[in-house]
């Protein structure tokens, strides 16, 4: 490119052209290396066209990420349903838990009256066993010649039965 000519391109453009293209790794044919505009035309185009990519990957992350935490909420939310859903349970169980606790108090109160009752019961037929014997010795004491016992009561009977 002359000297002479107007230009748009300086030499510092054409120096930051050259660095662009000895980064971008972008295939710059020879007759395009030539001319300074069109390489640097070539270059912007590839660095749009890493920009678009670029870009494209971040959405793309950015939508992956979306639907990563998207996917995160859903799995938290049933989570706290599993959770909720456990929670009732537990408290269905505690509930259960405490209603058996007390019927079990219930039970051993029964039981406890019942063991009672069976001890005074058990020292009530010994007390009724010690006052029959003392009776039959009583009875037997007690009973008339002329009387004799049948079927546990007393029958008089006549002396010319004997």
């Amino acid at each position: 490119m002359p000297s002479s000519e107007p230009s748009s391109v300086t030499l510092t453009d054409q120096a930051q052209t050259t660095e662009t293209q000895a980064r971008c790794t972008c295939p710059i044919e020879e007759s395009e290396q030539s001319d300074p505009s069109t390489a640097m035309a070539t270059a912007v185009a590839f660095l749009e066209a890493k920009v678009r990519r670029v870009e494209q990957w971040l959405l793309q992350d950015l939508r992956h990420g979306r639907a990563e935490r998207r996917l995160l909420e859903n799995i938290i939310s049933i989570k706290e349903e599993d959770l909720e859903y456990h929670k009732q349970r537990l408290d269905g169980v505690k509930k259960q838990a405490a209603r058996l606790e007390r019927e079990l108090i219930e039970c051993r109160w029964e039981l406890l009256k019942c063991r009672r009752q069976e001890r005074q019961t058990f020292a009530d037929n010994l007390h009724l066993r010690s006052d029959n014997s003392k009776l039959q010795i009583l009875i037997t004491k007690l009973r008339p010649y002329n009387f004799k016992l049948v079927n546990n009561s007393l029958v008089q009977y006549s002396d010319t039965e004997l």
